[in-house]
């Protein structure tokens, strides 16, 4: 390989995920992909089913799939605009966690917290006093 090729590789940009649409990752876009169609696909095959045009209502339905995709991936542009890498990935297992859906890896706690000490240890040598608390 000629190093022509490899000046545009960075250290840093072979760690994060590809943006592939509108800034949004491959990850970003199969979530929002996931939802566009699980929400738009039954809507227009019910309104097909009750005006008797079940092949025109789900072509039509295929094409706006496509528009709320890309309509989608628009504001999540937005949205992310300035934050961090992973943040939708956050934000959807903060979104889950609180609808009792998924186990976050990390600890949500609104107020006060406890450490949960509760005796002390006295440890004691020849020349050093020392107490911890657990």
């Amino acid at each position: 390989m000629d190093s022509e090729h490899l000046k545009g590789v960075v250290a840093t940009n072979v760690n994060e995920e590809a943006v592939i649409l509108r800034g949004c990752t491959t990850s970003e876009l199969i979530g929002a992909s996931i939802v566009c169609t699980s929400v738009i696909l039954p809507v227009f095959l019910i309104v097909g089913a009750v005006i008797s045009k079940m092949m025109i209502c789900m072509a039509v339905g295929f094409a706006a799939n496509f528009g709320a995709i890309f309509g989608t991936a628009t504001l999540m542009q937005k949205m992310k605009r300035g934050r961090p890498d992973g943040y939708f990935n956050h934000w959807m297992l903060l979104i889950g966690k609180k609808a009792g859906m998924v186990k976050a890896p990390f600890v949500i706690h609104d107020g006060q917290m406890s450490i949960f000490r509760k005796k002390q240890i006295f440890l004691l040598h020849k020349h050093l006093k020392q107490t911890l608390d657990r």
